[in-house]
């Protein structure tokens, strides 16, 4: 049976923000992080606040992502849920992975960093 589970993806500004579930193996995910490769930013960001949890095989995946971007002469960093945040330093990735670090607020999504929108002339 084939899985028909996807990740599901926005690339804005040079932020990748992914949500679902994360399979290294997953056609959609390589598909989207070469997206962030070819973004015209130099600074290029991976977004998992949203992301509860990743295998071994995912966290290495995204240590291989931050050396292509790397590669590309793109600055590459990740933003972590506290959860990930933790094992990536309990496994000792951070000096491998750029992690930005985000404040989580009350009342809105942790992590997620919020602007106002423009105001609107009356």
């Amino acid at each position: 049976m084939a899985d028909t589970s996807r990740i599901q993806y926005v690339i804005l500004n040079g932020v990748l923000k992914l949500s679902g579930q994360v399979r290294y193996q997953d056609r959609d995910l390589r598909l989207a992080l070469m997206k962030l490769i070819q973004v015209p930013q130099h600074q290029v960001c991976l977004d998992l606040v949203e992301i509860p949890s990743l295998c071994s095989p995912e966290m290495q995946f995204v240590t291989k992502m931050a050396q292509l971007a790397r590669d590309h002469g793109k600055f590459f960093r990740v933003r972590l849920s506290k959860t990930l945040r933790a094992m990536f330093k309990d496994l000792e990735l951070e000096g491998l992975v750029e992690i930005e670090e985000v404040e989580a607020r009350k009342s809105r999504v942790p992590g997620v960093r919020r602007s106002r929108p423009p105001a609107v002339p009356k």
